[in-house]
This record gives structure tokens, sequence and C-alpha cells, in this order.
């Protein structure tokens, strides 16, 4: 706790209004750098040998855990590589850069091999994992401590999971204060791993992960991780994109706090699981990093469709969010019977740049189309 109280600041909890005593919030989004990363990183860093040190580090991001890193190499005096994915920009990567880290770009498929086949420890530098350390865990860890200290009343916690540092981390700082407590790990539709891994008891990856929530977007989790999981978290739960952005409107109106969409998932899970959930419940918020003109989206209320004589008015934004994650549920249970989605794919990059441009009916249409092309055949008798 000490080493991570270095350099990360110990987070407020409070209520969510109107939820007194029934929800809390865990706010990373107020930590240093937006995120919880910092505290996984730090702790990892921090302790590096001097040989280690010497080779300089390098990590695997184009967002909060590369900025964390790209932070803590300055602060220690030490050269810093952040491979990224081809073509990143936006905020988070200009961020990282201007903590003088090195950016090198390379394809995706290239990245999650060096995640799944180990490639990183070809590498020159010291490589700094995103989830996968212990030391990485157990910074992590230290939110779920100030929980446990903070609120020893707790009996649900929900986390967001990207590769399962967080989750894992949080999951065995609370049990290990308060046994009762159970710990849900929460994910994208876009990007779930867990249920999964929940299923088979084994590691698992999605191939084409798709998702706003850009942090909890790897699609990964790795044989090790499972294993963490498995023993640590009492289920998962599975949100929408359409569900995390609700969830970012409510945080940011009504309880005026800024969210990134990984951020708001599990306050997303909370609203969509409340009745399931023990109370009181703790709500992981790991992020407020978010693209502005993303916020600015969210928070914009749909038009009011224009009446027309005899015709539907257009789609709204909600509406063809929901379409668009059904579409991509069908797109997902298609290539699992084994059919050729090359082009759905296509269609489903459509449909989110013509939503993304605020042209709901055309990526409604899209959405429509992936739908009906990936239906089940129907069986003759």
């Amino acid at each position: 706790m000490e080493r991570v109280h270095e350099v990360a600041f110990r987070t407020p909890a409070p209520t969510f209004p109107g939820k007194e005593d029934e929800l809390f919030l865990k706010l990373e989004s107020l930590q240093r750098l937006g995120a919880f990363k910092i505290r996984g990183a730090w702790n990892r860093m921090s302790q590096l040998p001097e040989e280690e040190r010497r080779r300089g580090v390098a990590t695997i991001s184009s967002g909060n855990h590369g900025l964390a890193v790209a932070w803590s190499a300055r602060r220690l005096g030490l050269r810093c590589v952040v491979h990224v994915p081809t073509g990143a920009a936006g905020p988070k990567v200009e961020a990282i850069r201007a903590q003088g880290a090195e950016l090198m770009e390379m394809p995706r498929e290239d990245l999650v091999r060096a995640h799944t086949d180990e490639l990183w420890r070809s590498w020159p530098q010291t490589f700094i994992h995103p989830f996968a350390h212990p030391h990485v865990i157990a910074g992590q860890g230290t939110i779920g401590w100030e929980l446990a200290e903070d609120l020893p009343g707790i009996r649900t916690v929900l986390v967001p999971v990207g590769g399962g540092g967080l989750s894992s981390g949080i999951a065995i700082a609370v049990k290990a204060r308060i046994p009762e407590a159970k710990v849900f790990g929460v994910q994208a539709a876009g990007a779930a791993t867990l249920p999964i891994v929940f299923q088979t008891k084994a590691a698992y990856r999605v191939e084409d992960p798709q998702t706003i929530a850009d942090g909890i977007r790897i699609g990964i989790i790795l044989p090790a991780m499972a294993e963490l999981l498995l023993r640590n978290l009492d289920g998962c739960l599975v949100v929408s994109d359409a569900e995390i952005e609700e969830a970012m409107r409510r945080l940011a109106l009504e309880a005026k706090i800024i969210a990134e969409p990984a951020g708001a998932a599990a306050f997303a899970a909370w609203m969509g699981h409340r009745q399931e959930l023990e109370p009181p419940v703790a709500v992981i918020v790991s992020g407020g990093n978010v693209d502005p003109a993303l916020l600015a989206r969210t928070l914009q209320p749909a038009a009011p469709p224009v009446p027309r004589p005899g015709a539907a008015g257009p789609p709204g934004r909600s509406a063809t969010l929901d379409r668009m994650t059904r579409a991509l549920e069908m797109a997902k249970q298609a290539r699992d019977r084994g059919m050729d989605v090359k082009e759905t794919r296509k269609a489903l990059k459509q449909a989110r740049a013509a939503f993304e441009a605020g042209d709901y009916p055309t990526a409604m249409h899209l959405a429509d189309r992936i739908i009906e092309q990936c239906r089940e055949p129907t069986k003759s008798r």
C-alpha cells in the first residue's frame, strides 16, 4: 500500500445520489492520470532491479496503461517504448507521447501474438505487462484494500474486465478482508471473454473485439489469468454498448461524474442487474479519460423524429445502438457456426462509421442487413 501511495491517490467512494447505503462509486476516474493504471504500473516499475532499469521498459497499450508506464518511466528516468496498434490516434495516444515515450506501431494481430505467444520475451527492454504480472495485480488490488477499509459492510463489488488484472487484484484484496463479499467481472458484449472462460474453465480469445469501451476491448483472457479469475470471481455480467453509453449519461447528469466507456461499464451492470445483486454494492469507475467528442455525443439527447404522414420517423440514437449490438451478437453466432463473416465484418465497420457520423438510418439499415444475413437457416422438416 505504501509503495503505491507514493504516487497514487486514495480515491473516494461516495454514494450515488438517491441510493444512499445501497450504491457506492469507487472513483478511480479521479486518480492520477485519470485512471487506476498508475497503481499497478508504479508498483511494478518502482521495484525493478538496476539491471532491468538499464534496459529501459516497454509495454503494449494505446490507452491508460501506456500512459501510466510512460509517466512512471519519466519519473524514474527510464527509456520507455510503447507498442500501439497501427493507426492508433486520439487524446490517449497523444498523452503517452507527451510523457516522452517512444511509440512503435504494430498490426493488431502482432500485438495479440505478443500476448498469446509471449513474443515480448525477445524484446530488448524490460516488459511491463498490462495485467498479467503479480506486482501489477497487487498494485491494482490496493483499490480493494481501500474499499474494504472504507466500506466494511460492502456485499457486492462490480469491476470492469479487460485482461483481468484489475478484477483479480480487487477480488483477492476484498475477500481477504470481507470473505462474505462477492465480486463480479463486467465486460462489453462485443469483447466478452469471461462467459466462455466460466463455461469452459479455460483461456479464451475473441477474434475481432468490437466495443466503444476501448479500456476493456482486448478480447483476451490468458491461461494464467483464466485460472486466477475462476478462483477469485463469483461470476460475470455482460453489458451492451448502448447500456454503457446510458451509464455514462447517468453518471454525468445525475452524479456529475465523467467516466470513459470502460469506466462506466460496472455502473451499467448495476443498472441492468440491480435486483439480482445483494446491497450494498460498490462499482469501480475505473477511469475518466473519455474522448471529448464521444462524451459530447453521449450527452446529447437524440433528435426528435420528424413526423411524416404515412411514414415512421427516422431511427433514434439509442434504438440504432441496440440494433447494432444485436447485429454484432448475430455475427459472432454465425462465426461460431463456421460461417465466413469477412464481409459481415466490413459491414459492421461501415455501420459504426455511419453511426459515428450521425447517419442513424444508414447504420440501422446495415445492422438489419447483417442480422438477416447471419440468421441460422431454418431446418426443413
